[in-house]
């Protein structure tokens, strides 16, 4: 009779299994460097998506009056107001003479009140900072690509320890992937640069424009001083389509700046429980194998067979307790449609295998007698 999976469940090596799952005392290091995961071009379509909204600014920048005032020889004053006359009565001693004939007031020297027209305000300020941080920031990225070395390095290491009825075992295991990718392993990532390339080209020219704008050379003519945040909420800040996008790259730019402070070294970690109980699951399968080990094959086969049983309730269990912790969500039906398609896999190959060898043997038959029909 045909014995069913469960009855090949032994029960001593059942027992030996779990206490060596429950005695098992483990730890892990795993550590990687992809300089990979640095590449990213989310950047460049921010700042594309702002090109034209800061274009705008810089091509229509909004003026403002201001007053200036000056002590100016009378020959230089270009208008008298009354702000000069009051100013004039105050400083007699800028009073030259008096015309006896006329009774006029001849000054020397006079207020000289103008209005002025200038760039220089909070709001364009704060563009002009943000051009410059904009200018420093995409040349820091244009420099990463030159210098950019695609390589991934990881390292694994992971040692335990645990015992059974009959002994103590222990394992240490380290493994390591120091490669850099070349070839098509590196074309993904070149190629990427290269598809960015133009995009970023066109950052460039507007900045080129921007450098040589009238906007920007009077403003750093007059030694405008660039602006700190907190920034302040004024109307055209607040109410302007394009200074509201300006504002939206200058939060990008300063987060992305922040990000990049964060240590460089990789991932490390010696916590996580999935890829632990992983390596503690292959921890068990390795005893196993060490217990079925014999120089002698029928006896290594039997061990095997008793292993079997037990093998397959903990790959199971393994299974299930993984696709639960991962939040996966799989009925009884699926898992067993799984299974049932590995099954017929299986059964296809061996029977295949098996008509393999009758046809061989077959041919091999027929040869034989073919050669025998000489004799005869």
């Amino acid at each position: 009779m045909t014995k069913i999976l469960k009855d090949l469940i032994d029960e001593g090596v059942l027992k030996n299994v779990e206490t060596f799952s429950k005695k098992t005392e483990s730890e892990m290091l795993f550590n990687s460097s992809l300089t990979g995961d640095s590449l990213d071009f989310e950047w460049v379509d921010v700042v594309t998506n702002a090109l034209p909204y800061l274009d705008n600014i810089v091509r229509n920048p909004k003026l403002t009056l201001i007053t200036e005032q000056n002590i100016e020889k009378i020959e230089k004053t270009k208008k008298v107001t009354v702000e000069t006359v009051k100013d004039l009565s105050k400083h007699t001693y800028f009073i030259d003479r008096i015309d006896e004939k006329t009774g006029d007031v001849i000054p020397s020297k006079l207020l000289d009140i103008r209005g002025i027209d200038t760039f220089n305000t909070y709001e364009n300020r704060v563009i002009y900072t943000l051009l410059d941080k904009l200018e420093r920031f995409v040349k820091k990225r244009l420099e990463e690509l030159e210098n950019f070395e695609m390589k991934n390095e990881k390292t694994l290491e992971f040692a335990s320890k645990s015992k059974d009825l009959g002994g103590k075992y222990n394992i240490e295991m380290k493994i390591e992937a120091l490669a850099g990718l070349e070839g098509d392993g590196a074309n993904p990532f070149q190629n990427q640069i290269k598809e960015n390339m133009p995009r970023i080209e066109k950052i460039r020219k507007y900045q080129s424009v921007w450098r040589k704008s009238e906007f920007t050379t009077v403003l750093k003519k007059e030694r405008a001083a660039f602006v700190r945040p907190p920034f302040t909420k004024t109307n055209i800040i607040i109410k302007n389509p394009n200074f509201q996008v300006a504002m939206k790259l200058w939060t990008y730019l300063s987060q992305y700046d922040s990000k990049e402070t964060e240590p460089e070294d990789g991932n490390e970690t010696n916590g996580d429980d999935i890829i632990l109980g992983l390596l503690n699951h292959s921890f068990t399968i390795d005893y196993m194998v060490l217990n079925c080990i014999s120089k002698r094959k029928r006896e290594q086969k039997n061990n095997l067979k008793k292993v079997a049983g037990v093998l397959v309730k903990e790959e199971i269990k393994k299974i299930i307790e993984l696709l639960f912790s991962l939040g996966i969500k799989i009925t009884d039906e699926e898992l067993l449609a799984l299974f049932s398609e590995e099954i017929q896999k299986q059964k296809s190959k061996q029977s295949i295998g098996e008509k393999d060898i009758k046809d061989k043997f077959k041919n091999a038959m027929d040869e034989y007698i073919e050669r025998t029909q000489e004799y005869l």
